[in-house]
């Protein structure tokens, strides 16, 4: 939940105005936020320890990436749904464009289910994080 915390807070960001084309505000995810937060459904509060990633060579030559912090299972599904989302678009960079999208298709996170409730899909999101890219003049992506 932190994450989309974050991407609906970057008004220059991808992410964000993608977020703002979809009638997404930070006050309503901060709402919804606080309202997961007193039922105990952000479901993205349990470490892990530190895992390797497909991607990128390790020390020992093979194809990984390595994430050295304690992450939350739902935030590493999505990273690793945000780096195939880039890797789709044929960029190097994971931008907020990608983890927006990542996010979105980690169907069990809270951010995910947030989204949903606000009528935020997948396919709308894409078309939106297309749409500003295609535009340029961006800080991110």
């Amino acid at each position: 939940m932190h994450v989309l915390l974050g991407l609906a807070n970057s008004e220059d960001s991808v992410a964000g105005r993608a977020l703002q084309r979809l009638g997404v505000t930070m006050a309503q995810v901060r709402e919804s936020a606080e309202t997961g937060s007193m039922t105990g459904r952000t479901g993205d509060d349990s470490a892990i320890d530190a895992e390797v990633l497909p991607g990128h060579s390790d020390d020992n030559g093979t194809d990984s990436l390595e994430l050295g912090m304690d992450m939350a299972p739902r935030l590493r599904q999505i990273i690793r749904l945000a780096i195939d989302e880039t890797m789709r678009a044929g960029r190097c960079c994971v931008g907020t464009g990608p983890i927006l999208l990542g996010m979105l298709r980690a169907d069990e996170a809270a951010s995910a289910r947030v989204l949903r409730t606000m009528g935020v899909t997948y396919d709308k999101a894409r078309t939106q994080v297309n749409s500003v890219l295609l535009e340029g003049q961006v800080a991110d992506d």
